[in-house]
C-alpha cells in the first residue's frame, strides 16, 4: 500500500528515485543473499542517480554560488537564506 500511494500523490521525479533506491535494495539483496557480481555499469548508474539527486534537492542559492562564497560559508558557519547550513 505504500507503494500504491507514493505511485499516486509523488511526482515524477519522486517516482524516478523510488523506483531507483528499490533497485538499489534489490540489487544489494541479490548480493548478500545470492552472491550477484556488481558491474561498473551499475555502479556508473547508481552514482549518476545520486548526483542527480543532490543536484535536485539542493536550494538554488547553492547551486548558483560562487565556490569561494560557499566555503566561506562553510567555514565561518554562516547559515543560507533558506535556513540550511552549518550550525554551531
Amino acid at each position: 500500500q505504500t507503494i500504491a500511494f507514493l505511485l499516486r500523490h509523488a511526482d515524477s521525479i519522486v517516482k524516478l528515485y523510488a523506483v531507483c533506491a528499490a533497485m538499489a535494495f534489490t540489487t544489494a539483496m541479490s548480493v548478500l543473499l545470492f552472491g550477484f557480481e556488481v558491474r561498473f555499469n551499475m555502479v556508473a548508474g547508481y552514482l549518476t542517480t545520486a548526483v542527480s539527486m543532490g543536484l535536485y534537492y539542493t536550494p538554488q542559492e547553492v547551486l548558483l554560488a560562487k565556490d569561494s562564497d560557499v566555503l566561506a560559508g562553510v567555514c565561518s558557519g554562516k547559515r543560507h537564506a533558506n535556513g540550511a547550513g552549518k550550525v554551531d
